[in-house]
């Protein structure tokens, strides 16, 4: 006999349509399932959690099971699975609060993932600790439960697609963004924001139709639609669901975009022709379409697949792309005052967009009461930690610095990786602080490793290049600059000025004339600089003068520590030699201690 407390019919509602609350069926035999599936969960690889929030998981299951629910506070919780001492403060320390919002980001993906068919979902609802439990209306569970008024099961499969999408949709183009506004960052302390997810733009992904022949066209047609969801469900700022329902539609809160994807796919003797397009899910408007061709691979069709995946997922799902875009958009001509809560973190994209230093004590303080509002919205710390990170980057002289402004943001990177790992912000944040602790070989893996899980996101694409690059690596480096170029052309500014700096120290002048040349409208000292120097090497010494003197405008500080400066962004000692040589012809004053040493 398994023992069961009267918590088993206290489960409450079943958090998903497709599922229903086991509160009338046999307690003894839902228990046994409910351990199962427990270890079930467990036991599966795509349950990516530390053996802790194992632990942590399974604590408020069995105490659930045994009828001890209501011993299941944060006190309990870290004193007994965590072994917190009996002075634990939950204020003062979120170890619960974080390791929660792990397990419920991890439950969700598992459902994803590998527990698509399983028979009983568990979940754990935000604002508390006690497990719910449902079991699957498509299981046999006794009665009319299971079938609908046609004696058909509902296909719940889609819905418990990709839920744990519990973030922001954080970007659009610099036109869309009124960064600096003083209104625009107020925050009203007894209004509440709803819940990020609300906003979050949902991805409904289709089935392409089959306009083909041959069997190879429904080969690709399948194909197709299933790699363009892989590739967008790396980016967790979006909702994607498959094999999209009536019902499913109906559940999607009005706040965020709805968006279809799908298309058609047609084969011509080994010739293939695939159309895809994004529509705007309430309207019906074509927002974005793109064609396709390619060749019949009777050996490997993944390839062409793969191929348009990663162009769509690039095109549409980025922090800049379509999908950001439209939704920013949407939101912005809605006069509810809970939006201000989501848009100001969008702010983030257009002040790197326009490497204009004025805007980030507004994004700052937007942050910070962003990671105060939600603890475990992990991209949140992570572009605090981003912004934290401008100050010992790009701030300027006139500007009183926080000396503690570099370990606040390996402290927030590292809030962010503990809440999410595979968060993509928070891995380009860290590898950026390994490389200004001059540690360049962990800048280096922190960044390979992160371009692995999401290589379609070009923001760490660009910004990895640009490491590459100062660590030596100046042609790989380039080349992923220039694919963040191409594919992300609205943050072209600090490309053009990455690309400039790489051309220069390669000796390629007129190249890095004309790149850095296209940089518009910056008061960051920096393009000022190159420009002077390149200007210089190539003899064209007006436009260098005129290059200085935009610099010293600037009132930069730059050059009074240029050795510190150099070294921050890993120059070899010969590519700084190289640079103040540019420099010094251009008429730029300043003082090198280790050219000093060297006689020069």
């Amino acid at each position: 006999m398994v023992e069961h407390g009267p918590s088993v019919r206290l489960l409450g509602a079943a958090p998903l349509a497709g599922f229903v609350p086991e509160d009338t069926l046999e307690p003894e035999r839902f228990v046994l399932d409910v351990k199962d599936q427990l270890d079930r969960i467990l036991a599966s690889e795509e349950l990516a959690v530390p053996d802790r929030a194992k632990k942590f998981l399974k604590y408020l299951v069995d105490e659930t099971l045994a009828g001890r629910s209501d011993r299941i506070k944060a006190y309990s919780i870290a004193i007994e699975v965590f072994g917190r001492s009996q002075s634990f403060d939950a204020q003062n320390d979120p170890v619960v609060r974080i390791e929660a919002g792990r397990i419920r980001r991890a439950l969700e993906r598992y459902y994803l993932i590998a527990g698509q068919a399983d028979p009983i979902l568990i979940s754990v609802p935000k604002g508390c600790y006690i497990p719910r439990f449902a079991r699957r209306l498509t299981q046999n569970t006794g009665g009319s439960r299971a079938t609908n008024e046609s004696g058909q099961r509902p296909d719940a499969h889609a819905e418990v697609h990709h839920l744990n999408r519990k973030m922001m949709i954080l970007g659009a183009l610099a036109a869309s963004l009124t960064v600096g506004a003083t209104g625009y960052y107020n925050w009203n302390a007894s209004d509440q924001p709803a819940s990020y997810v609300e906003y979050a733009p949902r991805v409904f992904i289709r089935d392409f139709e089959d306009l083909g022949t041959n069997d190879h066209s429904t080969v690709y047609a399948r194909g197709v639609s299933a790699e363009i969801a892989s590739r967008l469900a790396r980016f967790k700022d979006i909702i994607v669901i498959t094999a999209p329902t009536k019902e499913t539609y109906e559940q999607v809160p009005a706040s965020g975009g709805i968006f279809d994807l799908g298309g058609s796919i047609h084969t011509s003797g080994t010739h293939l022709h695939l159309i895809v397009n994004l529509l705007d899910g309430s309207s019906g408007e074509v927002l974005w379409t793109r064609t396709y061709d390619g060749e019949v691979d009777v050996g490997n069709p993944a390839n062409f697949q793969k191929y348009v995946a990663d162009k769509v997922a690039t095109e549409i799902g980025q922090a800049y792309g379509v999908i950001a875009r439209e939704n920013f958009v949407s939101l912005k001509s809605t006069s509810r005052s809970d939006t201000e809560a989501y848009t100001c973190l969008m702010s983030y994209y257009g002040y790197r967009q326009q490497l204009d230093w004025s805007p980030r004590a507004d994004i700052l303080s937007c942050l910070e009461k962003s990671v105060e509002r939600f603890p475990e919205y992990a991209t949140a710390w992570a572009l605090l930690a981003a912004v934290l990170l401008d100050e010992e980057r790009f701030g300027p002289s006139d500007v009183p610095k926080d000396p503690t402004s570099l370990e606040r943001a390996f402290a927030a990177s590292r809030t962010a990786i503990s809440l999410d790992p595979n968060n993509i912000r928070a891995q380009q944040a860290l590898m950026t602080i390994y490389f200004l602790m001059n540690n360049v070989e962990m800048g280096l893996k922190t960044g390979r490793e992160a371009l692995a899980l999401n290589p379609n996101d070009m923001e760490l694409t660009g910004e990895f290049g640009i490491r590459l690059a100062a660590s030596g690596s100046l042609a790989e480096g380039a080349a992923l600059i220039e694919k963040a170029l191409a594919d992300n052309p609205s943050n072209a500014n600090y490309y053009l000025t990455s690309l400039a700096m790489i051309n220069y120290l390669l000796g390629h002048y007129a190249i890095a004339a004309d790149l850095i040349r296209r940089v518009e409208n910056v008061d960051n000292p920096l393009p000022h600089l190159i420009a002077a120097a390149t200007y210089a090497q190539s003899g064209m010494m007006k436009e260098a003068q005129t290059s200085a003197g935009r610099f010293y405008a600037t009132k930069s500080n730059f050059l009074d520590k240029i050795d510190a400066e150099l070294k921050k962004r890993n120059f070899s000692d010969s590519d700084k030699a190289h640079f103040l040589d540019g420099i010094r012809k251009a008429g730029l004053s300043f003082r090198s201690a280790s050219l000093a040493s060297a006689g020069q």
